[in-house]
């Protein structure tokens, strides 16, 4: 349980969300259902290791992100939850690997256990692109790989 603490706590301060509320699942949860805040896009993609306008691309078109930067809007439910897929599998690949640049070059390189997708777009389209990428790394780390 305390590895999961571990996770839970680093994925919050990927997202920007403070130190005002213990990190926890549910604390996790209401902050992607009310939508996270725009400038988490920057850092999230920063510690990915791909340009933040690449990775914002991945989630909205440019012109609507200008439309929320001017309107001071957050990202939606949607949004948020595809930001934090993708701070959840930056976590696990960190893990994986034990080594920032080693997990970045993961995420941002075709796999060939991926059919050559960009793991990182996976994980961002959906959930089960999210599965796949996640039962690879598991692979890796037991291990078990092909």
């Amino acid at each position: 349980m305390h590895a999961f603490k571990s996770e839970v706590r680093t994925i919050c301060e990927m997202l920007d969300l403070g130190d005002t509320q213990p990190a926890s699942c549910l604390y996790l949860n209401d902050a992607l259902k009310h939508g996270l805040p725009l400038h988490v896009i920057e850092h999230v993609a920063t510690t990915i290791g791909i340009p933040s306008v690449v990775f914002r691309r991945y989630i909205m078109t440019d012109r609507t992100y200008q439309r929320r930067v001017s309107s001071g809007a957050h990202f939606t439910r949607d949004e948020s939850e595809k930001i934090y897929r993708a701070a959840r599998i930056f976590v696990q690949t960190n893990q994986c690997f034990r080594n920032e640049r080693k997990a970045q070059r993961f995420l941002t390189m075709g796999h060939p256990l991926l059919d050559r997708h960009m793991p990182i777009e996976l994980v961002i389209e959906s959930g089960a692109g999210f599965q796949a990428v996640a039962d690879v790394l598991l692979a890796l780390t037991y291990g078990t790989a092909a």
